[in-house]
């Protein structure tokens, strides 16, 4: 049986997070999208 885990090397991280959106808050919300990417990135 193929498993994901058996193909990748060790460690392994996850990187998750939520968010809430309001009317007030559109273009808050992509700065800090933008900056979860760089972060995820490194």
């Amino acid at each position: 049986m193929f498993s994901l885990s058996d193909t990748l090397e060790l460690p392994h991280y996850a990187i998750i997070f939520s968010s809430q959106r309001s009317e007030d808050d559109r273009s808050a919300y992509g700065v800090m999208a933008s900056q979860m990417f760089d972060l995820a990135a490194e």
